[in-house]
């Protein structure tokens, strides 16, 4: 299986631009990133997408969906939300983990998931995936190939 790693494009408070008792949208900016990166997985190959549920996750999973013709399952989830000031980081990491053994049961080995999400839990994947720490920037892809055990 492939999984297809998007970082949401950026954000109002990303940007610097984000004021509590608002939704944090994307930017102008992250707008612009959300149609280029739509277009650079217009011709991709994708059979899931699985996306957070908060609306700059949203509203880039919608540039993408303007742009593609193709039926596919959309899963909005919980389990890949970005991590809450009051979880501690063994459940966040625990939770993320599930997430992906979802996937490799969900899913069989020539399908290609889009995982749309955030900062955090996208590195928590990369770690568990493959021992990589690193962040993802804004509108960000990173491929990787997953065995199934």
């Amino acid at each position: 299986m492939k999984i297809i790693l998007v970082r949401h494009a950026e954000s109002l408070k990303n940007a610097g631009l984000w004021q509590r008792g608002t939704k944090n949208r994307l930017s102008q900016n992250g707008e612009k990133q959300a149609k280029e990166l739509a277009e650079k997985l217009k011709n991709r190959k994708i059979d899931c997408i699985y996306c957070s549920p908060t609306i700059r996750c949203k509203q880039t999973l919608e540039e993408i969906l303007k742009i593609r013709d193709d039926e596919m399952l959309i899963h909005l989830s919980k389990l890949i939300d970005q991590k809450r000031i009051d979880e501690n980081m063994d459940f966040f990491q625990k939770k993320v983990g599930l997430f992906l053994d979802d996937l490799k049961y969900d899913h069989n080995e020539e399908d290609v998931v889009l995982v749309i999400s955030h900062m955090m839990t996208l590195g928590t994947m990369l770690n568990l995936l493959k021992k990589e720490s690193r962040i993802l920037e804004n509108g960000e892809i990173v491929e990787i190939e997953v065995k199934k055990d």
